[in-house]
């Protein structure tokens, strides 16, 4: 057993500041989950503006109250030590697996008193020598540890970190560090050039959260009661829900309510809720707008209306929604969570969406990463960071690399290129 002993600066209490030291005996070698001691408790405090308005809070899991209308970012500090890490890769990948074996390395170099964990799947591909001191543990398990797991590594694409937030359906996640192994994406603002230093700052209380709203869904029959073939397959997203026509050749008919008011027919291929996370992802190639993670809202897209004045609708946080298969539809209609097919819902059954009190609490960069996924060609011109340098707010909300990520890999806004220009350019 190794003793960790930690001397913390001046507390604050009753009005006098006393010093304290605490100590934790940690299991290097844990060889079974239910060894591993209980996650450290977090300080969670909002950043910038908001942090004079809203105080922060101690705690385990991170949460949301459901209804809050305040969103950015947040600050990370450990209140003991964390101890026991999962890790999470792109399946089948040999690139992540490399990836995985460097930071496993980092790791063992830098914090040889973590404990990691990993699905049997990944320790496999790890191999004997990269995996010897990682803890395997059946998904099963992993679901219902929530409460021993303090920090998440996902290495691939955006798809890791969804998959990260299947795994936990039905609890709270813990901060989720992504590394980025080439693929474009919102959710993974980490190349493996910057694993050390951002690894350094969350083990040091300094970095950012950003808290990633999921949406929170049962299925109910004619009757209300919930359709329990559909239960195991959880009922937290965090990108979108999505109830679309699938195969059959007729629209679907589904009648919305929004905290019991009816509020329109719609005749549609199908309708898609998102969290302003999925605002870029399915929702916007249905028209649907852009929405900055740090919003609390839901959006309410429409998939090839029949109508040309059906449009998006975003809602508050409060609400809850009722999508009912109209028993004048000629056509079921097919559910999928976050790209997952889930099942199909027949004429008077219907889906109930509203904001989850747990959302995912993902990693975010400081100044001092400049990100390395985006080719130069696609990074922000020379001349807006130029305007931009001295100017920006190092607690704004728009922190973590949105702004890089909208003009990058959206290309937002960006200008027409004429017949005239190409041909200066193959001509260059």
């Amino acid at each position: 057993m190794l003793k960790w002993t930690r001397k913390a600066g001046a507390l604050a209490a009753n009005g006098q500041c006393r010093r304290f030291s605490v100590s934790y005996a940690i299991s290097k070698h844990a060889r079974r989950l239910e060894d591993l001691p209980r996650k450290a408790e977090i300080e969670i405090a909002h950043k910038g503006r908001l942090a004079n308005v809203v105080p922060p809070r101690r705690c385990f899991d991170v949460t949301h109250r459901v209804g809050s209308k305040f969103g950015g970012s947040h600050s990370l500090k450990w209140m003991s030590p964390p101890r026991t890490v999962l890790l999470m890769k792109k399946a089948n990948d040999p690139k992540t697996v490399e990836a995985l074996k460097h930071i496993i390395e980092h790791i063992h170099q830098h914090h040889p008193d973590l404990q990691l964990i990993a699905e049997p799947s990944i320790v496999e591909e790890l191999g004997n020598e990269a995996s010897k001191d990682v803890l395997s543990v059946e998904r099963d398990e992993l679901a219902q540890s929530s409460n021993k797991i303090d920090l998440n590594i996902a290495v691939g694409g955006d798809g890791t970190v969804l998959n990260v937030a299947s795994l936990f359906s039905a609890s709270a996640v813990p901060p989720v560090l992504g590394v980025s192994m080439g693929s474009l994406g919102f959710l993974m603002p980490f190349s493996l050039e910057d694993f050390g230093h951002a690894f350094s700052q969350i083990m040091q209380s300094r970095a950012s959260l950003l808290l990633r709203m999921r949406l929170e869904c049962s299925i109910h029959d004619a009757q209300g009661k919930r359709i329990k073939r559909y239960e195991h397959e959880g009922s937290q997203v965090l990108n979108e829900i999505h109830l679309h026509r699938g195969r059959h050749p007729h629209l679907t008919v589904i009648d919305t309510f929004v905290d019991g008011q009816h509020l329109t027919e719609a005749i549609s291929d199908g309708l898609i809720i998102s969290t302003p996370t999925g605002s870029t992802a399915y929702s916007l190639s249905a028209g649907g707008p852009i929405v900055h993670p740090s919003v609390p809202s839901l959006l309410l897209t429409p998939i090839c209306p029949r109508s040309l004045s059906f449009r998006s609708v975003l809602l508050p946080t409060d609400v809850r929604i009722h999508l009912r298969i109209s028993p004048q539809s000629r056509a079921a209609a097919e559910l999928s969570l976050d790209g997952r097919a889930i099942g199909v819902l027949e004429p008077d059954e219907y889906l109930t969406v509203s904001m989850s009190r747990y959302p995912v609490p993902c990693v975010v960069p400081d100044a001092k990463i400049k990100s390395k996924k985006l080719p130069r060609a696609l990074l922000m011109s020379e001349e807006a960071e130029a305007q931009n340098e001295g100017r920006a707010d190092p607690d704004s909300i728009l922190d973590g690399g949105w702004v890089q990520d909208i003009n990058g890999m959206l290309s937002f806004n960006k200008a027409f290129v004429t017949k005239g220009m190409l041909k200066h350019v193959s001509e260059d």
